[in-house]
């Protein structure tokens, strides 16, 4: 059974936690990186550690899994989304977010997929997960995750962007804002292709 958010974790999620630190407590940590990881972790974890999350949308939203997301971008018709990491801290999806990249999904592809689908506003989740558009905006999400993540990763490699005391800091010791890192991201899609 795995955590939600707003409830309590079981308990084994807690003993779980607590040996992982364990684990890990030797060695140097400057960063880690939740990238599919599906359970939430205990506050004294976050607290201890640094981590990034992965979430399949802009700052703006949707909160909720991938699947959630996608659902909720195409019952409000929204014509763009993006992948984004934030820091994750006890409460959940609701971290400072480190960077983001957007891209559209309003292109002919896109607009055919939501005209086959037709009006969402009685469609159950099962229909909606089951449609081209949901596949397409999912596709196009997971395409940017890795190019998005090594990017914002080369970031923390080079000492440009530090977590200090559960906050996110530019090298000049600045408080980081998110950084759109769009055009740097669509650059390394590119040259995949290319090669």
């Amino acid at each position: 059974d795995r955590s939600r958010p707003d409830e309590p974790l079981p308990t084994w999620r807690e003993a779980y936690d607590r040996e992982v630190s364990k684990l890990i407590a030797g060695h140097r940590v400057d960063v880690g990186v939740l990238a599919g990881y599906m359970l939430i972790f205990t506050a004294p974890f976050v607290e201890r550690f640094p981590l990034l999350n992965l979430h399949p949308a802009l700052p703006t939203g949707p909160i909720g899994t991938w699947r959630e997301v996608i659902r909720e971008l195409i019952r409000t018709n929204a014509s763009e989304t993006g992948v984004m990491v934030h820091l994750a801290i006890p409460a959940v999806d609701l971290g400072p977010v480190v960077g983001y990249c957007r891209y559209s999904i309003d292109g002919p592809a896109f607009a055919d997929a939501r005209q086959t689908l037709g009006d969402t506003t009685d469609l159950d989740d099962v229909t909606i997960e089951a449609s081209e558009l949901f596949t397409l905006i999912r596709k196009a999400g997971v395409r940017r995750e890795s190019p998005f993540l090594v990017e914002l990763l080369q970031a923390f490699a080079e000492g440009r962007v530090t977590i200090e005391d559960g906050s996110v800091v530019y090298q000049s010791g600045r408080a980081a804002l998110p950084v759109d890192i769009t055009p740097e991201v669509e650059a390394r899609i590119a040259g995949q292709h290319s090669q």
